[in-house]
């Protein structure tokens, strides 16, 4: 039998099992690459239901899903706070802000995104944060998330 967000080989584990990675100088990334006048964008969904979802966009008007990963191994069993914190390069400019404790009771993203006409690149990474509590006084997890948009002629 598995625990809650626990896989079990032998016995079941008591509690959640909260997993996130990548590391300072190594984050997990996604990049997207896209031809004047299209947008690029780059996000990272860390889903109410343990799921993590890299999401780039395919031409003007699709995206596609790479996933889902996993910060919780299995459905959360209690609720958990996220905080994203800029890490490197080019602070996050889509999703939701830096800095504060946000309720992982619904969906929260952070991304990257480069506007038609600039033909430049924009490229960072979060630090990205998981705790039992609103404070933060109990971090249970941390990894590191970025993304590189990218337009071209």
């Amino acid at each position: 039998m598995a625990g809650a967000c626990g896989n079990t080989l032998q016995a079941p584990i008591s509690g959640d099992v909260i997993t996130l990675s990548g590391s300072t100088g190594s984050p997990n990334t996604s990049t997207d690459f896209a031809i004047s006048p299209s947008n690029a964008y780059v996000w990272w969904y860390f889903n109410s239901d343990g799921t993590v979802d890299r999401l780039k966009l395919q031409g003007a008007d699709s995206l596609e899903i790479f996933g889902p990963s996993q910060w919780c191994l299995g459905t959360p069993t209690v609720d958990y706070w996220i905080r994203f914190t800029a890490n490197s390069g080019n602070a996050a400019n889509l999703g939701d802000s830096s800095g504060s404790w946000l309720a992982l009771t619904s969906n929260r993203s952070q991304g990257w995104q480069e506007i038609q006409n600039d033909f430049a690149v924009y490229t960072g990474s979060s630090k990205v944060e998981i705790a039992t509590d609103a404070a933060g006084v109990t971090i249970v997890a941390t990894g590191y998330y970025g993304g590189t948009a990218s337009i071209e002629l």
